[in-house]
């Protein structure tokens, strides 16, 4: 393991004191933890297909895109719209339903 040596602003320092408080830890152990669950490689657990994205259907009517896909940018349909849900707790959308339907 490297010893590295960082300053940390007070608003970002109160925080992780707090949790590792709250977990037993010493802030050296917070950190290195939050560093390690950050660096993780993230994967996709699933699709959601949006039924209801009103949001979409109102754009439509300025000839604007509907939505940008976050993979290939191409345009989104409001009737094919998906997002990812990814194993770090986080969202990735919207999709198309070519990149959210392909291995």
């Amino acid at each position: 393991m490297k010893a590295i040596s960082i300053r940390i602003p007070d608003d970002v320092a109160d925080p992780i004191k707090e949790s590792a408080a709250s977990n037993g830890r010493s802030l050296n152990a917070e950190i290195v933890e939050s560093l390690t669950n950050s660096y993780k490689p993230v994967y996709v657990i699933g699709y959601v297909k949006l039924d209801r994205w009103g949001d979409l259907d109102e754009r439509q009517e300025y000839g604007d895109a509907l939505a940008l896909c976050e993979v290939c940018s191409q345009d989104v349909d409001a009737s094919a719209a998906y997002v990812a849900l990814m194993s770090n707790g986080k969202n990735v959308g919207p999709l198309c339903s070519g990149c959210a339907t392909s291995e």
